[in-house]
């Protein structure tokens, strides 16, 4: 069950340190025509999937509540569409206040993501000196919004943007600055849905898994159903 941003879980590599995640469902989906993270893929939502990803550590979902998982702490955007930058810095105080040592940071499109390649970007955040861990593709492709930040570091960015040109419009990459990354590869589980084509072939893969493995559980959902979840807890 996801906890409250009260909460924060640990892990164990670093057993006395706390992890939150934040998932950001906010943009326009302007290539998929709809909003993606409410997308249905094998039987649940692609942002229900991103949100068991990060269990059990806390999580605060910042943008739309649409395909959010009931029980999930949502939380509107203060400045909608103004990018990923401006959607953490409305999560900080929620963040600051968790007591988290290290920050998960995921798009809500990522419906493949395994709880094991976040773990892998956790324990390289807290390596000595505490650096931002971010996703690495098999090309060297690095995505930003698939990262892990020490909350000391991911706050005094902030801080620092948002006291100099602000945070509207900023890209991950400018606020990561001249920070050094650590590169974490992926095993082919990180995997956005921009375009039609990218769900349908995430859709084939997931079908194939579920012929494979016919007692993996499916929810009775049909392709393309974008219920709102009105049950999902929304700070507005």
């Amino acid at each position: 069950m996801v906890g409250s941003a009260g909460t924060p879980g640990t892990a164990p590599g670093h057993p006395g340190a706390a992890t939150v995640a934040v998932v950001l469902t906010g943009g326009r989906s302007s290539r998929m025509g709809t909003h993606k993270p409410a997308l249905d893929v094998g039987g649940r939502t692609v942002v229900d999937r991103v949100v068991a990803a990060a269990a059990p550590w806390p999580v605060v979902v910042v943008g739309r509540s649409k395909g959010v998982p009931a029980g999930t702490r949502v939380v509107a955007d203060a400045q909608p569409d103004a990018g990923p930058v401006a959607a953490l810095a409305t999560a900080l105080p929620y963040v600051l206040g968790s007591t988290a040592d290290v920050v998960v940071v995921l798009a809500g499109d990522l419906p493949l993501v395994s709880h094991e390649h976040l773990e892998r970007l956790r324990e390289h955040a807290l390596q000595t000196p505490p650096s931002p861990a971010v996703t690495a593709d098999p090309d060297g492709r690095l995505n930003w919004l698939c990262a892990a930040w020490p909350t000391a570091v991911l706050a005094g960015r902030l801080r620092s943007l948002a006291e100099g040109d602000g945070v509207v419009g900023r890209s991950v990459r400018s606020l990561v600055g001249d920070l050094e990354v650590r590169p974490v590869p992926h095993d082919g589980d990180v995997v956005d849905v921009d375009t039609p084509a990218d769900l349908a072939a995430v859709r084939a893969l997931l079908s194939e898994l579920s012929r494979s493995d016919p007692v993996q559980p499916q929810r009775d959902s049909r392709p393309g159903d974008e219920a709102e979840s009105g049950s999902a807890s929304a700070d507005r």
